[in-house]
């Protein structure tokens, strides 16, 4: 993808533009989130996809304003993510019956983190002859999720059937790879060396 595509934002309207843009599901994981701008600036291009939408983000930091948002749990599914911890992974995942991709970043579904920000996004994609191994990788993360934070029912059971869309598309390129602070910490899981240059970002 371009670069111009590496916002959620943008993300979807490339997406939306397809001659067939149907997805299965789409999936938002977020920390904080703002579900009226959610409203506002995806869920129209989502529904255009004909996916079941799921919107996830941590219980302790939600705070909606209940005039302004009009079609949660109605046109799409909202949940809330309670943890020891923060409940804190960026993601967006497009999930079709042929090919699936994901955007992993650093930004909140809110105006700031969608728009406003300095944020970074990666974006992957697979389909059933080959594509990234990243979005596999996310389908077993989104596995394991519900034995580590609290989910209602319906949001745990949207997380696994999104995982099993995910896992279907293997993928065989390596230049990426998913790790996550599930089981352990993050930095124990990154290469050991040798190493000539190390390129961090870090927007926030």
């Amino acid at each position: 993808m371009t670069t111009d595509d590496l916002s959620p934002t943008n993300l979807l309207i490339h997406h939306s533009r397809r001659d067939d843009p149907s997805l299965d599901d789409a999936l938002v994981l977020t920390f904080n989130h703002d579900l009226a701008f959610f409203e506002r600036e995806a869920l129209g291009l989502l529904q255009l996809t004909g996916a079941r939408i799921t919107v996830l983000g941590d219980a302790r930091v939600a705070r909606h304003d209940l005039y302004a948002v009009q079609r949660a749990g109605t046109s799409y599914l909202p949940g809330l993510a309670a943890s020891r911890g923060a409940f804190h992974p960026k993601l967006v995942a497009l999930i079709g019956p042929g090919d699936a991709t994901v955007s992993i970043g650093s930004g909140n579904l809110t105006l700031a983190g969608w728009r406003g920000n300095d944020e970074l996004w990666s974006v992957h994609s697979a389909w059933r002859e080959g594509g990234s191994v990243v979005p596999s990788q996310v389908g077993d993360f989104l596995m394991q999720l519900p034995e580590f934070v609290r989910l209602v029912e319906p949001v745990a059971a949207s997380l696994q059937r999104a995982a099993a869309g995910l896992q279907r598309f293997v993928g065989i390129e390596d230049t990426g790879r998913l790790v996550s602070s599930l089981l352990q910490p993050i930095i124990d899981q990154l290469p050991t060396g040798p190493v000539d240059e190390l390129l961090l970002y870090a927007p926030f």
